[in-house]
């Protein structure tokens, strides 16, 4: 199982993108100029047979459907958002579309279907270890230079991994500073 998402990413004034990458052992963040699909294609993640669970953002297609659980938190919050529209045409609309979908769930096959202990029905993963990142962003603004930006993917990438081993990411950040 791999949660994928991707915040804004400034490098000294320069947009860029944070992608994320993680499993219930880890997580790497990834620094790019891109948002492109070969950002997929050329990560250590291509080529796995994991479940990938991410948001309906097109370069995901780049994974197989059958191996891809789209996040229902985003398709109930757009449903949501246009059944509470002060248009009665857009209301209805999300009315209906939230009513199609309750019932595609006892019609078509979703991936976490398969396995519902395991496919998780939500990116939630992903979304809440993105949000360490958006608060340093919201803090620090943007790094200045290529280097900058590895030393913040490895810095953020231990600290999320050591959170999720339940392991003190300040004990184990001074273990590797002393040796």
């Amino acid at each position: 199982m791999l949660h994928i998402d991707e915040t804004s990413h400034y490098t000294k004034g320069k947009l860029g993108w944070c992608w994320l990458f993680t499993n219930q052992v880890g997580s790497v963040l990834k620094l790019t100029p891109s948002r492109g699909m070969h950002v997929l294609k050329n990560s250590a993640f291509a080529g796995k047979h994991a479940t990938i669970v991410s948001d309906r953002y097109a370069v995901y297609n780049y994974f197989s459907p059958s191996k891809r659980q789209i996040c229902w938190s985003h398709l109930a919050r757009d449903f949501e958002r246009l059944a509470h529209s002060a248009h009665s045409a857009i209301k209805n609309l999300g009315e209906s579309l939230k009513q199609v979908a309750t019932d595609l769930f006892g019609l078509t096959k979703w991936k976490f279907l398969e396995d519902p202990l395991t496919i998780p029905l939500t990116n939630n993963r992903a979304e809440r270890q993105i949000r360490h990142y958006v608060v340093y962003r919201k803090n620090a603004y943007f790094t200045q230079s290529e280097r900058g930006n590895r030393f913040l993917e490895r810095i953020i990438s231990l600290y999320l991994s050591w959170k999720q081993q339940k392991l003190n990411p300040f004990h184990n950040l001074s273990k590797i500073i002393e040796a």
